[in-house]
């Protein structure tokens, strides 16, 4: 059986300074959701990947100060 982690790293901008949230390891999907209510509340937000990439970025449709990073390994 083959176990998916992901790699989930926050980054938000305050007075233009990019801050680094220290990366956590999750193991679905739901775990991923879950961080995303918590980093992004009552916020619509979307996924982009480039085809072929490990990594995923969710972004936020109204806070452009954030965004969360997950890199599947």
């Amino acid at each position: 059986m083959v176990t998916i982690k992901f790699k989930v790293t926050e980054f938000s901008l305050v007075n233009n300074i990019i801050h680094v949230s220290p990366s956590i390891i999750l193991y679905s999907w739901n775990e991923i959701q879950d961080k995303i209510q918590l980093i992004f509340p009552n916020q619509k937000t979307y996924l982009t990947k480039e085809e072929g990439s490990p990594e995923s970025l969710i972004k936020s449709t109204t806070d452009v100060n954030k965004i969360l990073q997950v890199i599947e390994i």
